[in-house]
């Protein structure tokens, strides 16, 4: 998974080390949304499209890491047993919000869910899909400036999560027996 960093360790390398999935990109993702902030903040029209996109971007790419955080768990909790991250070709946004929100309970789960929700439809399919209907376009800097409050309600639900998984990774570990080696 490209997305999450794999360390060029094993899994069970990563498990004994306490090494878990973190993001690869997250010091560009940062870059990303400090861009889609100044482009809500120029108050133009394209660039509140762009920072609608850009949100949307980042909110996709946040999900399937949490994706990918659901199926470590699963793995670290049946350990030694092994099963691959199964993840179909092309997973969009929909999609996404359909897969994690079959997967394991986790704190602010529902939350990020209907707030990912809310940011693709209202905000992302009117500037992608209604753009040309009478009434979206002057409205399209008041959808961005929603966009990026929704954005950081995400934003706060994904990083009680991650603090979370990281969490329960740890206890996982300790209650498969896996021995913590600090090489």
């Amino acid at each position: 998974m490209d997305r999450v960093s794999n360390w060029s360790l094993t899994f069970e390398e990563q498990i004994a080390r306490r090494i878990w999935p973190a993001e690869t990109q997250g010091g560009y993702y940062i870059d990303i949304w400090q861009l889609a902030d100044e482009a809500v903040s120029s108050g133009s029209q394209p660039h509140a499209i762009a920072a609608i996109f850009l949100y949307q971007q980042l909110v996709e790419e946040m999900l399937h890491i949490i994706d990918y955080w659901c199926y470590f768990e699963q793995a670290i909790a049946v350990f030694p047993t092994r099963f691959d991250y199964a993840v179909p070709k092309r997973l969009m946004f929909g999609k996404l919000i359909t897969r994690i929100s079959q997967q394991q309970d986790f704190p602010t789960k529902n939350a990020l869910l209907e707030i990912a929700k809310k940011l693709n439809e209202d905000c992302r399919i009117p500037a992608a899909h209604k753009l040309l209907h009478r009434g979206t376009l002057p409205q399209i800097e008041y959808l961005a400036r929603d966009c990026k409050a929704l954005f950081q309600q995400i934003m706060d639900c994904y990083s009680e999560a991650r603090t979370y998984f990281y969490s329960r990774y740890d206890s996982l570990a300790e209650k498969t027996g896996i021995q913590y080696d600090k090489e």
